[in-house]
């Protein structure tokens, strides 16, 4: 994957930047690993129908998903020309959820991938008078296929028509639903316990009744397609679209217990059976309707013999903290899926909803727990970490020949800095399935961290003072600083470890990722050794403060030292901004000059001076930082932007055949 991944970098994959890709040529045709098929149905009586586009990639090619987010590789396109006969009314699905993995050369964004085939479903409405029948839809994809050491190919310009492909019948709790020559009726619905809408973090179920008919029966449920080993076909029942939410295991409820029958060891149900799917809202899901879809398949037998192995695809829709516009029933999307195809999917299901454990899955905790150690460890000595280490050396030169309980106590609680932020850390990644480093894909945050060390820079430069022990220099500043103490290593530890998040040691993702497929309790446990290990030097001087003591005696020089540290923490500051869209350099460069003027109105007031003219001076400055970020972020971005979309090949064609103006932008990012 990681050589695909790096292909797809010399192809003009990379973040925040767009690279039109020219004289790419069609791909679908015969031997080609990629095809492309369309179809759409719609519902009796009415002038509504699903579109359905199917893509079909050969093995080991993948191609990625309509939602791939921004700063990972290129993200499929399906383009529909616009028409008077009909009109698409929401966002194309795909049938499954893509695979999403954590890759070195992407981190902390996700590729979202499809492997063999992946089908997008999208409702349309017809106009009136148009008959069904006599419609076809042109449909358009553009992407990119990876594959391993084949490396990465655009695709543009597939095109594909979708004719009529039938009626399509929804499931009433009234009537279910019969599988043509299968002797099966099946019928469903969205169920929860309790009244009222349904809410982020809610448990409810999806059931599915299978009711065989005519003396026919049907074999026992299976999470494993290989096991039991039987020459029955085995009832399949898997969510393939999942919306990241939490699926838990199928329960098996006969209606009448005495229609089971077991031959070799293999239950038959001779009567209505429900496969009950619980599952549990995201914590963050937003308000509004979710499809919950998968597949089922199912072989129906008689004493004189069986049917053709059969499968169908459902789908349901889940309205969360919003009134329902969709019946609550289940709706069979397609009746003629393949069984061999129910157990790919039953089996990409299940490894999807196993916890994806990256690197090092497989490893015990006894393993990757030391692993977790050194990784913090060897982020202190990542760039991002260096300037804060060498305020702290400065902090280790004061402490020598001090108390030695005082040191451990200053040790300590800078450690427990470190460690709240990792906990943190750990309580996101349980949460919201947040990564190290996902911080810094925010814009919000991003400036905050550029403003608070370019602040520390310029104090460094005398600029202003931050009473810190061994940094200030009249006798009352220092007495300050003492009092400051256990606050102000606090405060340390936690800047310390946050300059760490954009660093990325050897082995830290690896442990992160392993982490966040554990049980909360593990995850925990590995961030309190990723913490732990950063800490190690400070728990060690704490310990044993006498080894403070081969440090420097504090003197003049380290004046020089503390200037040092500021171009340090100036560098670090452009570093931080090379991580900022270009777009909004202007804002940001203009907030760090308003930081500037604040911390210089600060800085006129000396630390010595009364509480109240301290406080105005404060007060003061702080209100200078303010007007120059509501000016940075307000009066100078701009109010009206071209809203850009990702190009492809079809999307020209197709703009260019409306008679419409087509504006390319071409950058690089080498």
């Amino acid at each position: 994957m990681m050589v695909a991944l790096a292909a797809c970098l010399l192809v003009g994959v990379s973040a925040g930047t767009t690279v039109a890709q020219f004289g790419t040529p069609a791909f679908g045709a015969d031997g080609d690993p990629f095809t492309l098929t369309a179809k759409f149905g719609s519902f009796k009586d009415s002038n509504k129908g699903i579109l359905t586009v199917t893509a079909t990639i050969e093995k080991p090619w993948h191609i990625y998903s309509l939602t791939q987010p921004e700063g990972g590789p290129t993200r499929s396109e399906i383009i529909i020309e616009d028409s008077e006969k009909f009109k698409i009314t929401g966002d194309f699905e795909p049938d499954s959820d893509p695979h999403s993995e954590v890759e070195e050369a992407f981190a902390p964004v996700p590729s979202e991938y499809h492997e063999g085939t992946v089908k997008w479903s999208a409702p349309i409405q017809l106009a009136e008078g148009v008959d069904p029948q006599e419609l076809a839809i042109e449909v358009s994809y553009a992407g990119l296929r990876c594959a391993g050491m084949e490396g990465c190919v655009p695709i543009g310009g597939v095109e594909a028509v979708a004719n009529f492909g039938g009626f399509i019948e929804a499931i009433n709790s009234d009537a279910p639903l019969r599988i043509e020559d299968s002797h099966l009726l099946i019928s469903g619905k969205l169920a929860h316990e309790g009244g009222g809408k349904l809410k982020p973090g809610d448990k409810a179920f999806v059931e599915v009744k299978l009711e065989p008919v005519d003396g026919f029966h049907v074999y026992q449920y299976t999470p494993d397609p290989e096991k039991p080993e039987s020459v029955e076909k085995l009832t399949l029942l898997a969510v393939t679209k999942a919306n990241d939410w939490s699926i838990d295991a199928v329960e098996v409820i006969p209606e009448d217990p005495a229609t089971v029958k077991t031959k070799k060891g293999v239950k038959h149900y001779e009567g209505p059976v429900t496969l009950k799917i619980p599952f549990t809202i995201g914590a963050e899901a937003e308000a509004k309707e979710y499809v919950l879809g998968g597949v089922a398949g199912f072989q129906t037998c008689d004493p004189r013999g069986c049917t053709q192995p059969r499968g169908v695809s459902w789908e349901v829709t889940v309205p969360v903290a919003v009134e329902s516009t969709a019946s609550p029933n289940l709706r069979v999307t397609d009746t003629g899926v393949q069984y061999s195809e129910v157990e790919e999917k039953v089996k990409d299901a299940a490894e999807k909803n196993k916890n994806n454990a990256g690197a090092w899955s497989g490893y015990s905790p006894m393993v990757v727990l030391p692993l977790a150690f050194v990784a913090g460890f060897i982020l202190n000595f990542m760039p991002c970490v260096l300037p804060v280490v060498g305020l702290k050396i400065m902090s280790f030169m004061h402490m020598a020949g001090e108390n030695p309980r005082r040191v451990f106590m200053l040790n300590f609680v800078f450690v427990l800095g470190m460690l709240a932020v990792f906990m943190v850390f750990a309580a996101l990644a349980v949460t919201f399935n947040f990564g190290w480093g996902e911080a810094y894909t925010n814009l919000s945050f991003k400036v905050i961290m550029i403003a608070i060390v370019f602040g520390f820079g310029l104090s460094f430069f005398g600029l202003w003072e931050i009473p810190m022990p061994g940094v200030v220099n009249s006798e009352k500043a220092n007495e300050l600083a003492n009092q400051e103490g256990y606050v102000g290593q606090f405060f340390k530890g936690i800047l310390t470890t946050l300059l760490a998040t954009p660093c990325s040691g050897p082995m830290l993702i690896p442990a992160v990722v392993w982490a966040m497929a554990q049980t909360p309790l593990m995850t925990f446990t590995v961030f309190l050794f990723l913490g732990l290990g950063m800490a190690l030097p400070y728990l060690v001087i704490g310990a044993f403060p006498k080894l403070a003591g081969f440090l420097p005696k504090p003197g003049g020089w380290m004046e020089t030292f503390k200037q040092i540290m500021g171009f340090v923490l100036i560098a670090t500051t452009i570093f931080l901004i090379n991580g900022v869209s270009a777009k909004y350099n202007t804002s940001v460069l203009t907030m760090l000059l308003f930081i500037g003027l604040g911390c210089w109105w600060i800085g006129k007031t000396e630390l010595y001076e009364p509480l109240g003219k301290q406080l105005k001076a404060w007060g003061a400055g702080f209100a200078i930082i303010a007007f120059g970020v509501f000016l940075a972020f307000g009066a100078l971005l701009p109010w009206y932007e071209l809203d850009y979309k990702p190009y492809s090949d079809a999307a020209v064609a197709k703009h260019l055949k409306e008679g419409r103006t087509v504006l390319v932008d071409f950058t690089a990012d080498w």
